[in-house]
């Protein structure tokens, strides 16, 4: 075995920032994010047969294109919400932003 790949027993630990807590926000918002993405996916056949092959192209822009101003201001606001609410604080409000967007796109989907 190559020395370089096997970590040696001094090596540091890499150790997630609120533990437990920080994982299931984690999962909560990844959870948030993908719940319109595999309502419509779910869907493709019967999409494709309505509007076309070129549907799948359709979503994905529809899907994307609108969060690059959203996260071109969350990389703006970053370092501010991490100095006034911490480096985990503002996990919360993302998770409830995301909630709150795929209520309303549910809405508008369903």
């Amino acid at each position: 075995m190559s020395a370089g790949l096997v970590a040696g027993h001094n090596a540091p630990r890499l150790r997630i920032k609120g533990h437990a807590a920080s994982v299931l926000r984690f999962f909560c918002i990844s959870v948030a994010f993908t719940i319109l993405w595999i309502m419509l996916t779910s869907q493709l056949g019967h999409y494709s047969k309505l509007f076309g092959p070129q549907i799948l192209l359709q979503l994905n822009l529809a899907f994307y294109l609108p969060s690059i101003p959203i996260l071109i201001l969350s990389g703006s606001l970053e370092r501010a919400l991490d100095a006034r609410l911490g480096p985990i604080g503002h996990i919360g409000g993302l998770v409830i932003a995301a909630t709150m967007a795929a209520a309303i796109f549910g809405d508008v989907v369903g």
